[in-house]
C-alpha cells in the first residue's frame, strides 16, 4: 500500500520549486516521507488513509525507534506538508 513513485517526486518537486526548499531540506524530507510509507505498509494502509490516531501511533513507533524529540518534531513538519 504505497504512493505511486510519480506522487513521492511531485510531492518532492513542489517542494524544491514552490517553497525553495534547500537539498539539504529535501533530503530529510524525503527521508521523513519514507518512513511514514513504511509505517503505512506495516499497518497495510494506503498512507492517504492515514487517521489521526494513526499518526500519533506513528509518532510513538519513531521515538520506540529511538528517534529523538527534534528528529520526531522535524517528521511531523513533513507530514504535515504531505
Amino acid at each position: 500500500m504505497t504512493v505511486p513513485k510519480n506522487f513521492e517526486a511531485s510531492f518532492l518537486q513542489y517542494l524544491s520549486v514552490e517553497k525553495g526548499v534547500s537539498a539539504n531540506t529535501l533530503v530529510a524530507y524525503r527521508s521523513d516521507l519514507r518512513k511514514l510509507l513504511h509505517f503505512a505498509d506495516l499497518r497495510d494502509r494506503p498512507v492517504l488513509d492515514l487517521e489521526r490516531l494513526d499518526l500519533i501511533e506513528f509518532m510513538s513507533h519513531l521515538r520506540q525507534r529511538g528517534l529523538g524529540a527534534r528528529s520526531v518534531a522535524r517528521v511531523l513538519v513533513t507530514v504535515r506538508s504531505f
